[in-house]
């Protein structure tokens, strides 16, 4: 192939003698499309001095994908002097055949470079060659390889150099048998270095138990990468009866075998007093010393043999799992509390098994929960602190609640005096005149038939926080109402010390940081119910009344002054 810039120079060399001719250099061609395209397009492809021309070695050319686009590589191209994909994705598909080398003239070094923003992706049947038997070129991996695997013969990155690994790795189960003990060479190089940071798998999920991972090995090239699957242990964790198992969930599979365990909580979710270990059936079995065993973590182990997993044998191992609400917000996700990491060994051998949640998980949050079924409808506090609401609303766009619910005025939620306000097809709301109702964990109401089950699911759930004017979104759901709703503490929300009255007391509480609301709004909801007894919210005392400290006077002042009358808005 003839370029036009080698015409030029040619013609330059022979007009100006005189002249010292200039020392060709390695020339980088940008990718061009933001979504996916052909690499054999010359459009797709620009060069400051040059133009449009698919990069080849022949010329030096460098390929450089940085600007997101995909590159598609889909039959048998013309050899490249390197490739740096910085933000974007190198995708050699099933039948592409693409080798990045040495360039003609030695001035590019034909290495392939995945930056952290890029993507390498080779489809089963692709085939990436990076450098060949006469030279030597790198792969360098720092971002995301993602393999798709389709057939068993999968064609490894063929490396003759260093493959340096770094970011993530990706198996994109696309149509693959996937059995215990399958393997897939992804990798042959001359060497490897380093590690990727993640293995994680797309597509078709993976039987529960069964996970990827990476081996490197001698053969090949000299050193190859093999991707397997292997059986593992899954600790089964029910976040509605706290209840923990191990278990091996193959249908059919050699036993696992495992002479210790450990399982580890950074946050602190683990219950020791509920454990059952093995130990406590078998002797041979011991626990690890007290201080050991934690809320961070339990363990036990065998020092003179290995007890078989079977496949579909399980041992319960008791109600260990606690989770740790402490030190959350209210409002903020519980997801983080889902944190146990599970390792067994044998025979000096450490595996990390499968934690496997199940169960409704608490939100941190109050959550309407509806039957779709009967219309009926529960509104529970499900966060792991207590939280004083004033008002609240429902609202279905298609107009599918139902007027005739049992609301709070119906049944005389405690701490406050509900009124309902203008119920309708598309909303249901209330609000306290005063006081608040205080719902503690688990705390809610039963509010009868209240959905229509034959609209749309559309129903949005919000309310206020006793002392605030911010609308806080609550969490709706779709299904059992639920089993452990208790009814409402009979304790004004702003008994802080819960001991029957609002008094100095519950100030000092509020004071030293101890009560829900330890801002001014918690100061002025102690200070409108002061007097009160139980369950009562009480009109403003004429006994003395601690004032808070003289720097935080000014700002309730200004509180109130803004604060005018609370409601929801309805719209």
């Amino acid at each position: 192939m003839t370029r036009t810039r080698y015409t030029v120079v040619l013609l330059a060399m022979a007009m100006a003698t005189s002249v010292s001719s200039t020392a060709l250099a390695q020339e980088n061609y940008n990718w061009l499309p933001a979504g996916n395209g052909d690499w054999k397009e010359p459009l797709n492809w620009d060069n400051v001095n040059f133009g449009n021309n698919v990069p080849e070695a022949n010329f030096d050319d460098v390929a450089v994908i940085g600007n997101g686009g995909t590159a598609q590589v889909t039959d048998t191209r013309l050899d490249v002097g390197g490739i740096n994909v910085n933000s974007g994705t190198l995708s050699v598909m099933a039948l592409g055949n693409l080798t990045s080398r040495v360039g003609n003239g030695g001035l590019s070094s034909g290495n392939v470079a995945v930056g952290g923003g890029g993507t390498l992706h080779v489809a089963g049947g692709g085939v990436l060659n990076v450098g060949t038997p006469t030279d030597s070129s790198n792969l360098s991996l720092a971002g995301t390889y993602r393999v798709e695997l389709t057939a068993a013969d999968q064609n490894p990155v063929n490396v003759k150099g260093t493959a340096t690994l770094g970011g993530g790795f990706v198996a994109n189960v696309n149509g693959a048998t996937v059995n215990a003990g399958s393997t897939w060479d992804v990798i042959d190089a001359t060497s490897i270095a380093g590690n990727f940071g993640s293995v994680t798998a797309e597509g078709t999920p993976l039987p529960v138990g069964r996970v990827f991972s990476l081996n490197q090995m001698a053969g090949g090239n000299g050193s190859i990468l093999r991707l397997g699957v292997e059986q593992r242990l899954v600790l089964t964790v029910d976040r509605n009866l706290n209840t923990a198992t191990i278990r091996n969930a193959a249908n059919a599979a050699a036993p696992i075998n495992i002479d210790s365990y450990l399982i580890q909580s950074a946050t602190g979710s683990i219950n020791p007093s509920g454990w059952t270990s093995i130990a406590d059936s078998d002797a041979a079995w011991k626990e690890a010393g007290s201080g050991a065993v934690t809320s961070n973590a339990v363990a036990e182990f065998n020092p003179t043999a290995s007890r078989a997993f079977g496949a579909g044998q399980q041992q319960g191992i008791g109600t260990i799992f606690s989770a740790n609400y402490s030190g959350i917000p209210f409002g903020d996700d519980f997801s983080g509390l889902q944190d146990y990491v599970f390792t067994y060994t044998n025979a000096g051998q450490t595996s990390t098994g499968v934690v496997e949640y199940v169960g409704d998980f608490a939100e941190n949050n109050i959550v309407l929960t509806v039957n779709p079924a009967t219309g009926a409808a529960a509104m529970q506090n499900e966060s792991g602190s207590g939280v004083s609401i004033d008002s609240y609303s429902i609202a279905s766009a298609a107009g599918g609640l139902l007027t005739s619910w049992n609301s709070l005025q119906d049944q005389g939620g405690p701490g406050g005096t509900w009124l309902e306000a203008n119920a309708s097809a598309n909303r249901l709301s209330e609000l306290t005149q005063t006081g608040a109702t205080r719902l503690n964990q688990n705390e809610g109401f039963n509010l009868g038939t209240l959905f229509n089950t034959a609209s749309a699911q559309d129903l949005t759930f919000q309310f206020l926080i006793a002392g605030t004017t911010t609308v806080v979104n609550g969490i709706v759901e779709y299904g059992a109402l639920p089993t452990n709703l208790l009814p409402p503490s009979a304790f004004n929300p702003a008994d802080y010390n819960q001991d029957g009255f609002v008094d100095a007391a519950d100030y000092t509480v509020w004071r030293d940081g101890g009560s829900p609301d330890s801002t001014n709004a918690g100061y002025l909801l102690w200070k409108q119910n002061f007097g009160a007894g139980a369950g009562v919210a009480a009109a403003q005392s004429s006994a003395s009344v601690p004032e808070p400290c003289s720097a935080c006077l000014g700002l309730i002042v200004l509180s109130l002054a803004l604060r005018g009358k609370r409601r929801l808005c309805s719209t």
